[in-house]
């Protein structure tokens, strides 16, 4: 089963492979800061 090759019946084309690929690493990069950001704030030791 490919997933890439239909969507709504017909094929994909490259550019819109390719905006769904930016969109993706733009997502996740985002995801990542944020998560990483939370992380440190939550998980550094106290200032006593």
């Amino acid at each position: 089963m490919n997933l890439i090759h239909l969507r709504n019946g017909r094929p994909i084309r490259e550019e819109d492979f390719l905006q769904m690929a930016k969109t993706g690493i733009l997502l996740a990069s985002a995801i990542a800061g944020f998560g990483g950001f939370f992380w440190l704030m939550n998980c550094k030791a106290p200032e006593e």
